[in-house]
């Protein structure tokens, strides 16, 4: 499945629309309450997915290395999902904070 293919009515787009009707208003919910919701399960599926999104890069860029796709992989989704984690950390949680 390449990237052209990733349309309103494709699985991967049906997945996350799932995923974030159930995901968010429960994350709002824990806001309202006061609890800290740490989305471990967000920040699994958001590395999933970028790993399938820098694997079909790597495959256009360089289809003869399909052995290394993984490898490649593995770093740049920690250092983006960290950086998306750091983000997010920075701005919820600092306001969060203030808010107690």
């Amino acid at each position: 499945m390449g990237l052209r293919r990733l349309t309103a009515g494709s699985p991967v787009v049906r997945c996350l629309q799932t995923v974030g009707r159930f995901l968010i208003p429960l994350a709002v919910i824990f806001g309202l309450m006061g609890v800290i919701n740490l989305a471990q399960g967000e920040f699994i599926m958001l590395g999933a997915y970028v790993t399938w999104l820098v694997q079909e890069a790597l495959r256009h860029l360089t289809p003869a290395a399909v052995e290394w796709y993984l490898i490649i992989a593995v770093p740049v989704v920690f250092l983006v999902t960290a950086a998306i984690g750091i983000v997010l950390g920075l701005a919820l949680l600092v306001f969060l904070a203030h808010r107690v």
